[in-house]
């Protein structure tokens, strides 16, 4: 098997932001965890497409939204990091294929930015339920209604929010601290509280996110405008960039997070003490 361009295969950093990263397999079990991800996937298209066969055997393809989809990603030992809360496109970018004749045209590829919170406004659209109802977006709702987006009339969005509010599991294991960043069609860029710019890559010139841009010299006004980009996002989310111990004990979510913490970790989870 071929394996990635960005997947490490020799020996691991096992600093990151000052600390050590406690969780470094060898490089054969990582190989390995590669082949079975790879393997799972190919299981659930088998099983995907016994879904759509059956929708067109039964008549009810022409009346059914069918979107396939995820929640995150997963590193997989790219960039020598796994799991997800990471900002590189193999933990932020998802699939995201829906199927709807008469509705969606087939074959299609969508550019501009879609995300999680930007499905239940844009299904909510593509079923007419919003125009039924004679309804925008709820207040609820944060996303965004991207339908027109999905049928090619226009609607792109320039650009999606990332983060990452309290590192946790993995992503504690991997070294990671909080970070906020965006992703738009061309670049993605992310910095911690601590940090002006961490990370900052051109995916067009370089898909693979092999090259760094956030220390290069001459990318001054792009960082620029990519922080103006997200201050945008933080101001519109009402979100402050705090430290996730804090944000945790203003939301009262203290006592819910120790029990967490002792559930899945035992005596070596990460308990916060009264402020």
């Amino acid at each position: 098997m071929e394996l990635p361009a960005s997947f490490e295969s020799g020996e691991l950093d096992l600093v990151r932001f000052g600390k050590p990263a406690y969780w470094a397999p060898p490089a054969e079990a990582r190989r390995r965890n590669l082949a079975q991800y790879y393997a799972h996937i190919t299981a659930l298209d088998r099983q995907f497409m016994r879904l759509l066969d059956t929708l067109d055997a039964t008549g009810q393809a022409e009346n059914t939204l069918v979107i396939y989809t995820s929640d995150h990603g997963d590193m997989l030992w790219n960039h020598g990091r796994c799991r997800k809360q990471q900002p590189w496109d193999e933990s932020v970018r998802i699939p995201f294929v829906a199927r709807m004749p008469g509705v969606l045209g087939a074959g299609l590829d969508r550019r501009g930015c879609f995300s999680i919170a930007d499905m239940a406004p844009t299904v909510l659209a593509l079923l007419g339920v919003l125009a039924l109802l004679g309804l925008d977006v709820p207040e609820c709702m944060e996303g965004d209604d991207l339908a027109a987006m999905l049928r090619g009339a226009g609607g792109e969005r320039h650009s999606s929010l990332l983060l990452d509010l309290y590192p946790m599991d993995e992503g504690h294991a991997m070294g990671m601290v909080e970070w906020r960043g965006v992703r738009t069609e061309r670049h993605t860029y992310a910095r911690t509280r601590e940090e002006r710019c961490w990370l900052l890559y051109d995916n067009l010139a370089d898909p693979d996110q092999l090259t760094n841009l956030a220390e290069v010299p001459g990318h001054d006004a792009l960082k620029a405008d990519l922080e103006a980009e997200l201050q945008g996002w933080l101001e519109r989310t009402g979100d402050p960039f705090e430290a996730g111990e804090d944000m945790l004990r203003r939301l009262g979510l203290r006592a819910l997070w120790n029990a967490r913490e002792r559930e899945l970790h035992g005596d070596r989870g990460r308990f916060l003490e009264e402020s």
